[in-house]
């Protein structure tokens, strides 16, 4: 796409900046088309009031006067959403950007001055409908950064413009570089997930914005944009006047770095006004909210629908599906693709062309694509058989090995054995050889952590024909279920119940199974989690975050509604990405003049240098709680 800019508005302002806006139009090559601006704002429209509220959208509403050139309006009958992509600018300083909506567009029904209405949004609701681009050849069981994740997820917004991502955490575990050895080590480019942690039904992925909130909530964070930029921001973090902070470019790169991120603007009174910032039309309340007494995560250990990637044998090339192996030797055995269109998966049909001891037909798990499994869980194998020998022969041996490089466990069909055996597929006891039917087996616990290695195969001793599809590998971990905790005193009454997608505590150190467990890049579970300053260390991330949750919800919550001006203070324009104080004189009890603020629902009319916004209390200051989790395990001995 070669967007270029078609369209400008200009607005003036009453804050002494002026407001530009530009529409670009892919392919256009004509001159400016510029009109005179109406209104113009920007509305960040959360859902709640939940600061912990990860993803907090945008959308700019315009309004121009298109009366003295109406034959050259934008063409907003398009059903094409990314035809216009909307710049909007405060002097020379990128503000916003998104695609305009051709939808509720507003144009005057009269012979007067015809003004025009359309808004534009910031992309993230797009992403609802994009499922996370990744192609269906990748190994599932790989892992990769969630910065990988979050930078992927952002691009597919597919913007002409590549904006950076302002990171603004740091939650860290033991064992990763935090700010103490570099400025810009933060923990999105440290932590990893598989692939198949994002994987719906099959090889279906879950949308990206789902990605990316799961990701923001399991840190605490909210996602924005502000000033051109998108923001991962930590919660409590932002409670504080300075901040570490990360900027990466949209390849992920880190553009800079440091410890003085620094939005805060206090709101003083009109009269010796320092900081540019102040209420007006005196219609500011106080809006108290009932604290907790208690938060409450109730996590349940999710596995994946399927360990062995690509078991449906799609993409595949030639006889190659990918992420396996054939294997075929003597005379006239063979090892072919079936594909039929109509099903959603292929088979793979294997022949043994003579009874020799030296003819194979075979497939297996590829080098590099070997599932990681952790030591101590059951492992289930199924697959479906579209034809089959008949007699009284097996029907294939499968040959399961686990190894960690050193030690190296077989499954014999009964038990864990250190020699290389196998497990018979037991003869068809079936009317015809062409039947449709499932098998299916399950091993003892997994003796140690290491790659799991699977190869089914007709050779000597076993019949001549199978032909098998929906390779499936399930597993059964120790915990089934985590309850964590975090109260000041133990009741029913006042309890928040919190949703946090990933991080929970496992039982495995080394190549966990559960989903939404974080990794090293070398497959390690990190099990010791802290906030950069702080003295303690905890288990999981998320019982750091259940502290975290503590601090904001466990006291009566004091938000603010007002009107204010201006949009440009003395320590920026007044967006998402600002830190807000108030002065007061109330009494002590009801007195906010300590307390930090972030945007709730907003509303900036630059025009009119006038924001109705909502400020949301957050905080940074531990509050004692009692701290834990409870466990629940699967039974499997």
């Amino acid at each position: 796409m070669a967007y270029q800019n078609k369209y400008k508005a200009t607005f003036a302002s009453k804050s002494g900046k002026t407001a530009y806006l530009y529409l670009q139009e892919d392919s256009y090559a004509g001159s400016l088309i510029e009109y005179q601006g109406v209104g113009i704002n920007l509305q960040y429209i959360p859902n709640s009031d939940d600061p912990f509220e990860p993803i907090y959208a945008s959308q700019l509403g315009v309004v121009l006067d298109v009366t003295d050139n109406l034959a050259n309006i934008p063409d907003f009958t398009t059903l094409n959403d990314r035809k216009y992509f909307a710049k909007l600018y405060l002097d020379a300083d990128l503000q916003w950007c998104g695609w305009v909506l051709s939808d509720n567009v507003q144009i005057s029904y009269s012979t007067g001055r015809k003004e025009l209405s359309f808004n534009a949004v910031d992309g993230l609701g797009i992403l609802k409908s994009i499922p996370l681009p990744i192609a269906a050849s990748t190994d599932t069981n790989a892992i990769n950064t969630l910065l990988y994740y979050i930078t992927l997820c952002l691009n597919s917004i597919d913007f002409p413009i590549d904006p950076n991502i302002m990171t603004v955490c740091s939650y860290y575990a033991t064992g990763m570089d935090d700010r103490s050895d570099y400025s810009y080590s933060e923990p999105f480019n440290q932590t990893y997930l598989p692939y198949r942690t994002f994987i719906d039904t099959d090889i279906t992925y879950i949308s990206c914005l789902d990605v990316l909130s799961n990701i923001v909530k399991s840190f605490g964070c909210r996602l924005f944009q502000a000033g051109g930029k998108w923001w991962i921001v930590a919660v409590n973090e932002f409670a504080n006047e300075n901040n570490w902070f990360t900027e990466y470019t949209y390849t992920g790169t880190v553009a800079s770095s440091g410890s003085n991120l620094n939005t805060l603007s206090v709101i003083q009174g009109y009269v010796g006004n320092t900081s540019g910032l102040y209420f007006i039309d005196n219609s500011q309340l106080k809006i108290m909210k009932k604290g907790f007494n208690k938060v409450e995560c109730n996590y349940d250990v999710t596995i994946a629908d399927n360990y062995i990637s690509n078991g449906n044998f799609r993409p595949f090339t030639g006889l190659y599906a990918d992420n396996w192996q054939i294997n075929f030797a003597g005379i006239g055995s063979t090892v072919t693709i079936v594909n039929n269109t109509t099903d959603s998966f292929a088979q793979y049909r294997l022949i043994r062309g003579s009874t020799s001891i030296t003819n194979e037909a075979s497939i297996e798990i590829k080098s590099g694509s070997y599932p990681k499994i952790a030591g101590g869980v059951k492992l289930t194998f199924s697959w479906i058989f579209q034809g089959q020998d008949l007699g009284n022969l097996p029907r294939g041996h499968v040959y399961v090995l686990l190894t960690d490089g050193t030690a190296s466990w077989w499954w014999d069909g009964t038990a864990w054995v250190s020699t290389s055996q196998y497990y018979s597929v037991p003869a068809y006891s079936g009317p015809s050889g062409s039947d449709v039917n499932s098998f299916s087996f399950t091993t003892a616990v997994t003796p140690i952590s290491g790659e799991l290695h699977f190869k089914y195969a007709l050779e000597n001793s076993t019949g001549t024909f199978a032909q098998l599809s929906n390779m499936s590998l399930k597993m059964t971990p120790l915990i089934n279920n985590i309850y964590y905790f975090s109260y000041l005193s133990n009741t029913n009454e006042y309890v928040k119940t919190v949703e946090i997608p990933y991080g929970s505590f496992s039982s495995y150190y080394f190549y966990p199974i559960e989903i939404g467990i974080f990794l090293f890049s070398n497959g390690y579970n990190p099990s010791s989690w802290y906030q950069y300053g702080g003295a303690t260390n905890y288990p999981s991330l998320i019982q750091l975050l259940m502290q975290q949750f503590t601090n904001v919800y466990a006291r009566n919550i004091i938000n603010v509604d007002c009107s204010l001006s201006s949009l440009s203070t003395t320590n920026g324009i007044l967006n998402a990405s600002k830190l807000f104080k108030a002065t007061d004189t109330d009494p002590n009890q009801i007195n906010i003049a300590s307390n930090s603020y972030m945007l709730g629902n907003a509303t900036i009319s630059y025009p009119n240098d006038e924001s109705q916004v909502t400020l949301l209390q957050i905080s940074n200051t531990n509050i004692v709680s009692t701290n834990g989790y409870e466990i629940s395990y699967n039974t499997l001995i």
